[in-house]
């Protein structure tokens, strides 16, 4: 996902981003195709992904976006000690249960000024929970841009959605998205505001915030929300290209699901 700057700078896989076609004999969905899951109906899973058009747990794609980014941006980006907290800028996984909320589990992409990113981390995520996680996703907000011109924001994110290629997922070694045959868009968010801490992401990319409510706030990308993992070991990979900058990235996470 990308943090970006006025000129995209930091990237976010939320990279501040963040990128999957499993046939049904190589990994099957964790319910019955037409059968009703409380929170969800699993005959919006296809090829394990939810529909776009999908309502899980009473909210949309859109919704869970927008709740994606409150999340990455409310926790701290380092401890008091000066140790990695956040899932965005963690190296291993082992930060990725911080701050989730149950119901759907949140990963993230990863944060950096690197031409070409990468990172594996190995997560345990329980097997009754769907995976929500961006692709791409560009936030902007008037730290980013230096300004409250909200018009400015969203010609931004254009910009970046414009300028996305090869976005791609795959789970177990098959791709699922673009090949997905639910199909997929990008989710502009609409204005949100979110909780910045201190010692935030901001800080540690070098800007300048102080915690506080940042808004408007604004983000746009290609999400995805998995239904829930079979009991057992999972390989997620997700990669995008971003052409305004010749950046590239791909995560990678090893995924105990039980």
């Amino acid at each position: 996902m990308r943090l970006n700057t006025k000129h995209f700078a930091p990237v976010l896989s939320i990279a501040v981003l963040l990128l999957i076609a499993i046939t049904t004999s190589s990994c099957s969905n964790s319910t019955s195709t037409g059968t009703a899951t409380p929170g969800y109906n699993d005959s919006d899973i296809v090829e394990h992904v939810f529909k776009h058009t999908a309502t899980v747990y009473g909210k949309t794609y859109t919704q869970w976006s927008t709740q994606w980014w409150q999340w990455v941006m409310s926790v701290p980006a380092t401890t008091a000690t000066g140790a990695i907290n956040n899932p965005m800028v963690d190296t291993n996984g082992a930060q990725a249960s911080i701050g989730q909320q149950g119901s759907v589990f949140f990963l993230g992409g990863k944060f950096t000024n690197a031409t070409v990113s990468s990172v594996t981390r190995s997560v345990t995520i329980p097997a009754t929970e769907p995976i929500f996680f961006p692709i791409a996703a560009l936030l902007q907000d008037q730290i980013i841009t230096g300004n409250t011109n909200t018009t400015t924001m969203q010609a931004n994110l254009v910009a970046f959605i414009g300028s996305l290629g090869g976005i791609a997922v795959s789970l177990d070694n098959v791709l699922i998205f673009p090949t997905n045959k639910s199909g997929s868009t990008h989710n502009p968010s609409g204005q949100f505001s979110y909780t910045l801490p201190d010692k935030n992401i901001y800080q540690y990319l070098g800007l300048t915030a102080n915690g506080q409510t940042v808004s408007p706030a604004f983000a746009d990308g290609y999400y995805v929300m998995l239904g829930p993992l079979t009991a057992g070991s999972h390989v997620l990979k997700f990669s995008y290209n971003f052409a305004a900058s010749q950046r590239s990235q791909q995560v990678t996470y090893n995924i105990t699901s039980k």
